[in-house]
């Protein structure tokens, strides 16, 4: 499937719908909405594979009696097929999502899903082949990036100059002559001494 969102202020996006089926002897399928989940008050898409029929449908009532074509002002859909291929019944779909007088298909919260499917190909039946009931919000199907956050500075450094390792260990280190501490004091030069006189 694909949802389309409505363009600002239009109000109204399209539902692009692909349902495939496996191993249901040709028989109809059909894709349903309601405002609570029941069918009885739900609306649906019905294909029939021999008819080559895709409708939309109204519900009435669990009986068969009760699932009725809607009227042909009410058939809006588009781009709808259903064919075989293989063991696979596949039918395609396009639709409004809100359409005056029926359940509204929500773009952001969840909506209300019926599938169903029968072994009669050629006029709706009992669900003989399953059916089943799901919530699916489309807004889950959006991708969100993270918020990002501000880049943290990374302090400049200055180089600092690290020898050669070779040099580190290879250049020869030359000692330092220390003296011997009476040696410091006998080599400080004894001042002269002249003969004593007057102040």
């Amino acid at each position: 499937y694909h949802l389309e969102p409505s363009d600002p202020g239009d109000n109204n996006g399209i539902l692009c719908g692909r349902l495939e089926v496996t191993n249901n002897d040709g028989g109809w399928i059909g894709l349903g909405w309601s405002s609570n989940g029941n069918m009885i008050g739900g609306e649906a898409i019905v294909g029939l594979t021999n008819a080559r029929s895709v409708l939309k449908y109204s519900l009435t009532s669990k009986m068969a009696s009760g699932v009725t074509p809607m009227s042909a002002e009410r058939q809006t859909l588009t781009d709808t097929s259903i064919r075989l291929v293989g063991d696979k019944t596949i039918m395609t779909f396009t639709k409004m999502l809100l359409e005056d007088g029926e359940i509204e298909i929500y773009e952001t919260g969840p909506n209300a899903f019926l599938h169903a499917r029968g072994s009669n190909g050629q006029t709706l039946g009992y669900h003989d082949n399953g059916r089943f009931v799901f919530v699916k919000d489309f807004l889950d199907d959006i991708k969100t990036d993270p918020p990002t956050r501000r880049p943290t500075p990374i302090p400049t450094l200055r180089p600092v100059s690290t020898p050669n390792p070779t040099e580190m260990f290879i250049r020869p280190t030359v000692p330092v002559f220390t003296p011997n501490p009476t040696e410091i004091f006998t080599r400080i030069p004894v001042p002269s001494v002249s003969a004593p006189g007057p102040f």
